[in-house]
């Protein structure tokens, strides 16, 4: 069986050292978080929820840069356009948008009596 490692193709004992290096670490990872691990692992046990494969953690906080609020909140800003261009119609070779229903219309539709506009 040869090695999985493309880097090590030609030479086995590289492949193994390489692999040695590797499970080194996944051991030095496994042992950090061994503590979390066992926690996860009893949570979904009690939840019924699977195997623990891993833990993640990340840290959240500092500076976010103001061009990051632009660029999450403009596609929110886009909405009320489109919703606007979509509701736009081609009346022979003027575009008209149609008024949106007032709360008597809709009143008067659910009623069966048509609302007269003014």
């Amino acid at each position: 069986m040869g090695s999985r490692f493309s880097a090590a193709a030609g030479r086995p004992e590289a492949g193994q050292k390489l692999h040695a290096g590797f499970q080194r670490h996944v051991d030095r990872q496994a042992s950090r978080y061994a503590e979390q691990l066992a926690h996860a692992a009893q949570l979904a046990d009690r939840f019924e929820c699977g195997d623990v494969i891993g833990v993640f953690s990340t840290q959240t906080g500092g500076d976010i840069r103001p061009r990051a609020y632009v660029v999450g909140l403009l596609p929110v800003t886009a909405i009320p356009v489109l919703s606007a261009g979509a509701q736009v119609i081609e009346v022979g070779e003027v575009w008209a948008m149609p008024a949106f229903p007032t709360i008597g219309e809709i009143i008067a539709a659910y009623a069966g009596k048509p609302f007269p506009r003014a």
